[in-house]
């Protein structure tokens, strides 16, 4: 946990986001930061940007002796030895979780400028940074897709949750978010309904980067607390998080994809 000299590359930050709740997304984000650290011996940071409804540190079996808030709290005291010690640490993998307020009510306190300056810091110190941010566009959302480098948007093969993520992308253009930053993630993308990953990337008008099938693993490792990246690694859903996380890491090897803004 050093600050970044001259010679070192920022950190990269990487936002999960989508506009519909339970698609997933604090699922892969806690996988992907997992699965990222594993990859580095560089420190790897998972923020829970979602302030009212945060379970990041539950989902890791972590105590959140330490929040957000308190960072934001201390104002223009906040530096890198401070953020660190406010940071939780996942045992098993190494992650470091900044974890949201315990309390709905801190969300009120906390601005765009604050989030913005706490990934800053982070970004410094750490290779990645991974946000889970909440579903919507509020204000702290924001600023972690503005001062991300990856976003990455998240759907399922319904109908309501594709139209959610379009109006998603809709909005990121209006931003003026330059789309090569976006990576379309579909969740459960193996299950049955009717929709195929064909019809869900002419609705976002976008390549699926990463498909992500849908797994009991997944359900039974949320009530375990233990990311599946760690109890099945060789799951099929193991795997594609594992693909998604080289991908982040290595996106000059990616394949290209004609890319079209909605």
């Amino acid at each position: 946990w050093t600050p970044a000299t001259s010679a070192q590359t920022p950190g990269r930050v990487v936002s999960v986001f989508c506009t519909k709740g339970g698609t997933g997304k604090s699922v892969v984000a806690i996988n992907l930061a997992v699965a990222l650290a594993k990859r580095t011996i560089q420190p790897v940071v998972l923020v829970d940007a979602d302030l009212q409804f945060g379970d990041v540190a539950l989902m890791l079996q972590l105590q959140p002796t330490h929040t957000i808030a308190e960072a934001v709290q201390a104002g223009d005291r906040l530096d890198g030895a401070m953020l660190e010690n406010l940071l939780l640490r996942h045992p098993p993998s190494g992650l470091l979780v900044l974890a949201a307020p315990t309390e709905p009510s801190s969300a009120d306190q906390i601005g765009r400028a604050d989030i913005a300056r706490i990934l800053d810091i982070l970004r410094e110190r750490c290779a990645y940074v991974v946000v889970d941010t909440s579903a919507n566009f509020a204000e702290v959302t924001l600023a972690a897709i503005e001062s991300s480098d990856d976003i990455l948007v998240m759907a399922g093969l319904d109908v309501m949750s594709l139209k959610s993520a379009r109006i998603g992308l809709q909005t990121m253009r209006v931003l003026g978010i330059p789309f090569s930053r976006v990576k379309f993630v579909l969740n459960r993308a193996n299950t049955r309904v009717g929709l195929t990953e064909a019809d869900a990337e002419r609705a976002l008008q976008l390549k699926v980067d990463a498909a992500l099938p849908s797994d009991i693993l997944v359900a039974e490792s949320v009530n375990r607390g233990v990311p599946v990246v760690t109890s099945a690694p060789r799951s099929k859903f193991a795997k594609s998080i594992d693909g998604l996380a080289d991908m982040l890491m290595n996106p000059a090897s990616a394949p290209a994809q004609s890319r079209q803004t909605v």
